[in-house]
């Protein structure tokens, strides 16, 4: 358990430091395409919302992506 403890937190930190770098690097096309994804995704849950009749507000849909 221990090990499996340790290997999730190096995973974490790792990917955390490397998210920051991409980040940090200022590429356009990495941070347009992550926020067109989150907008794509929105989109898709309203959507199926919007299939079952009952459509919650936009903050609502916004909170849960």
């Amino acid at each position: 358990m221990r090990r499996a403890i340790a290997a999730t937190r190096s995973a974490l930190i790792r990917g955390t430091s490397e998210a920051v770098e991409l980040v940090r690097a200022g590429d356009v096309a990495l941070i347009g395409g992550a926020i067109g994804y989150w907008i794509f995704d929105n989109a898709v849950l309203w959507a199926t919302f919007k299939a079952f009749g009952e459509v919650p507000p936009l903050s609502i849909v916004l909170m849960a992506t």
